[in-house]
């Protein structure tokens, strides 16, 4: 998936190991989910949309970066190809 913008994006994953949320600096490229399956889980995807509102309590598109109240897990990839967890 290719990323366009000028800030940060926030994609849903869907893994065997629950939600989880990918926050992309708008300008870091391309996200390759097989490197993301070495990090996170065997089994990755994009979340489908009903997934993402059931997920978030948002639709695509309006999902916070930071959402307190869903039981998403949290993953972030800095320009260093870093991953921060929380």
């Amino acid at each position: 998936m290719q990323i366009h913008a000028d800030n940060a994006t926030n994609l849903i994953l869907k893994t065997d190991r629950g939600y989880f949320s990918l926050i992309v600096s708008g300008d870091y490229g391309r996200v390759d989910l097989e490197t993301i399956k070495e990090i996170i889980a065997q089994e990755v995807r994009f979340a489908k949309p009903k997934e993402v509102e059931e997920a978030t309590g948002s639709r695509i598109g309006s999902v916070s970066l930071i959402n307190p109240t869903s039981e998403i897990h949290l993953k972030g990839i800095d320009h260093n190809d870093s991953v921060h967890c929380q």
